[in-house]
């Protein structure tokens, strides 16, 4: 069974609301069902996935997968027969290991897999760096014949067990930060000493907050971002959990960068950097906010460590992208669901740019309200003339700009009055995105043409 992620997911085969052509482009014509994860191996400049799927490329190019595949560049090699299909890939620096019944670790030498360890009737779920050891956490009773209960360091040649506790199996991902071992997913342990994330000092365990108890929710990813652990994953505020789907742990505080999203249903998945960016890929639905705003979240959003901000990347209810990285310096997800009219089956590449819809500047800085909350923009659905209208009187530095959903401005207005209208008679029937800014904040609303 793959534990690649604790999120619960609901499989929806549908082209979206909203058409993506342009947007994504599927890689190698994609695979035939879902990815669930993926590593991308800068040495061979290759992308190893595991998933749902049987099959990988379509007509002449087609192969038989059975949930383990391999892009090289150009084209997709089959290598199912040499891994168990219960396996999950994980990158760890330059070392590229497959988790599962047996753990195992790719020779750079030789090519081949070799096996580190055999979990008997049990299975490794997730593994990472700790003191320059390989730390082992799963759902096993031995390694290698030996006892051993679900968490082991390896040093190349000992397995040591990490601690005298047991722990309920939901292992997601672990990482070590500030010279401490986290691990976190739908995790428990048995007497109650933590739930959801666990911290190892190196002599005992202990729990990273107490809002974790009682909550069915757990940990997608951990990831290191300005020097802080962000953690992502399924938890809300609204249980005392430190902000919606996404917060942020410095060894001591919490921040709950605004809150997190705005939102109790939002799952936040994966965390990587692009050009300095943090990409948060995500599950979201059509009630899914950005933080402190009213502009809905994509499949994607960036953070810099003070401001979210969206793409031209808009995706319709139930999507959303379970995996991201960086492919030849291209943004490239894993999904669960079919993308748009052109069908881009379940493993893609962003054709888009970086323009940005709306970032807003939510961590530690007070913002000015009123573009949020005194603002009026209507009709919309919109024939023919749009009326945006302010309440506040103070309009100073505001400008108007619209853009279609590839990201290109049609126009700019500035020096704008308290009740602007804009003749939209000569657009296409579409979605178009308005964004309202001024010198410290700027919001972006949705605007449907008829």
């Amino acid at each position: 069974m793959k534990k690649s992620a604790f999120i619960v997911f609901v499989l929806f085969i549908t082209t979206l609301g909203f058409s993506q052509s342009g947007l994504y482009k599927a890689i190698g014509k994609g695979v035939h069902w879902p990815v669930n994860n993926f590593v991308v191996d800068s040495i061979t400049n290759k992308v190893f996935l595991d998933g749902w799927f049987l099959k990988a490329g379509f007509g002449s190019n087609e192969i038989n997968a059975k949930g383990l595949v391999v892009w090289n560049e150009n084209h997709w090699d089959s290598i199912h027969h040499i891994l168990d299909s219960s396996t999950s890939f994980k990158k760890i620096d330059n070392d590229l290991y497959c988790t599962g019944r047996k753990l195992r670790k790719l020779n750079r030498l030789t090519g081949n897999w070799d096996v580190i360890a055999r979990f008997g009737s049990g299975y490794c779920e997730t593994v990472c760096k700790y003191q320059n050891k390989l730390a082992i956490f799963g759902y096993f009773d031995s390694i290698n014949g030996s006892p051993c209960k679900g968490m082991a360091t390896f040093d190349g040649i000992n397995f040591t067990q990490i601690g005298n506790i047991t722990v309920g199996a939901g292992f997601v991902d672990a990482i070590e930060y500030q010279s401490k071992l986290y691990v976190g997913g739908n995790i428990f342990e048995s007497t109650g000493l933590f739930r959801g994330i666990g911290v190892w000092d190196g002599s005992n365990w202990a729990s990273v907050g107490n809002y974790w108890q009682g909550l069915t929710a757990g940990v997608n990813r951990f990831y290191i971002y300005k020097n802080k652990l962000l953690v992502a994953g399924i938890f809300c505020y609204d249980n005392n959990a430190p902000g919606n789907a996404i917060f942020s742990f410095d060894g001591t505080n919490f921040d709950n960068l605004s809150g997190g999203f705005n939102s109790v249903y939002e799952t936040a998945v994966d965390m990587f950097e692009y050009h300095g960016k943090l990409i948060i890929t995500g599950m979201h639905n059509n009630d899914t906010y950005l933080p402190n705003s009213n502009v809905l979240c994509p499949a994607w959003i960036s953070f810099d460590g003070n401001d979210f901000c969206t793409y031209v990347n808009y995706m319709n209810v139930g999507s959303g992208f379970l995996k991201g990285g960086v492919y030849n310096d291209t943004l490239i997800f894993a999904t669960q669901k079919i993308l748009g009219l052109d069908t881009v089956n379940f493993f893609a590449k962003f054709m888009g740019n970086m323009t940005t819809i709306a970032c807003t500047n939510v961590v530690g800085i007070k913002q000015n309200n009123y573009i949020k909350e005194d603002i009026n923009i209507y009709p919309n659905p919109v024939k023919d003339r749009l009326t945006i209208e302010f309440d506040n009187k103070d309009i100073e530095n505001i400008k108007f700009t619209l853009a279609n959903t590839l990201g290109q401005i049609i126009f700019e207005i500035a020096n704008v009055n308290l009740k602007q209208e804009i003749d939209l008679s000569f657009l296409t029937s579409g979605i178009y995105y308005l964004k309202v800014q001024n010198n410290s904040e700027q919001k972006a609303f949705k605007i449907i043409k008829e």
